[in-house]
């Protein structure tokens, strides 16, 4: 949130690119017809937060720090003979470094808490033949909604939620007997942002998101010590951007004087990047 003197920030808008999530292994287990065609997956990770509102100096309002999350994966991998469909779920809270500003532009050093939450559905669909056991693709189409919440430096609240698409290609190299190597490059597009602003328990107000697009490259490692298990070791780096919102005008009167002001959420950009560690089960 920020309360602008006079001025508007100028929105810009940035083309993204790449595709989709993938997981497979170096036999065809699953790679492209699977015999154990029900999957879950757990899945825990450690990445870096830095999120960033465009705010014009010496104004800023960013957020900084490592965090913990979890997530689930459930899946048929073998619809229709050649298809598959999964759902994820992630989780992750923890505390960041807040670096920001007051309305008057002094520099601001405090911690802000946030819960993430993110749901997403796919439907997708092998795109090499059964068999090639050394190399596999897969792409794939899904909805998702994300919600965030954000309490900031024990100030205010604020509440972010939208709902996305996605779209994804993910090919995977067998590399030894058990053991692969895949590259997952997803996009996914922001579709009605919301935000609400707490400044106490009883006040809230409604802003309507810019929706942007953003992107994940993750590459994934596969050892396959068993035909039913598997576990994953991923590297991975997402980038994602808010518009700025729309603006909410009100005034002050304190009996002598009065204030008018100008209320909007700014144009952001968020870079994520950490590791995740996974185990995957397979279900005849």
């Amino acid at each position: 949130m920020f309360i602008p003197g006079g001025f508007h920030v100028i929105q810009k808008f940035l083309f993204v690119f790449l595709t989709g999530t993938v997981i497979l292994c170096p036999q065809p287990l699953w790679a492209a017809h699977p015999k154990s065609p029900t999957l879950i997956e757990t899945q825990l990770s450690y990445y870096y937060y830095d999120y960033r509102e465009t705010l014009p100096m010496p104004y800023k309002s960013n957020e900084l720090g490592w965090m913990p999350g979890a997530s689930l994966r459930l899946g048929n991998m073998d619809v229709a003979g050649s298809g598959f469909a999964d759902f994820l779920a992630d989780y992750a809270q923890s505390p960041t470094v807040y670096d920001g500003s007051t309305q008057s532009g002094i520099p601001v050093l405090d911690q802000s808490q946030h819960v993430f939450i993110n749901l997403e559905g796919r439907l997708g669909r092998w795109l090499t033949p059964p068999d090639w056991d050394r190399f596999a693709v897969n792409g794939y189409a899904g909805a998702g909604y994300r919600y965030w919440n954000r309490s900031v430096a024990g100030e205010y609240n604020e509440q972010y939620s939208w709902k996305y698409l996605s779209l994804g290609f993910n090919p995977s190299l067998a590399l030894i007997q058990g053991l692969s190597l895949g590259i997952e490059l997803t996009i996914k597009q922001m579709l009605d942002g919301h935000m609400k602003l707490y400044l106490d328990d009883s006040t809230a107000l409604d802003f309507d998101l810019g929706n942007k697009a953003g992107y994940k490259i993750c590459v994934p490692l596969v050892y396959q010590p068993h035909p039913d298990w598997k576990i994953k070791w991923a590297p991975w780096y997402e980038y994602s951007a808010i518009g700025r919102s729309n603006s909410i005008y009100g005034y002050y009167d304190n009996g002598a004087d009065t204030y008018y002001y100008e209320i909007y959420e700014p144009a952001s950009q968020t870079v994520q990047y950490g590791v995740s560690m996974a185990v995957l089960f397979t279900l005849e």
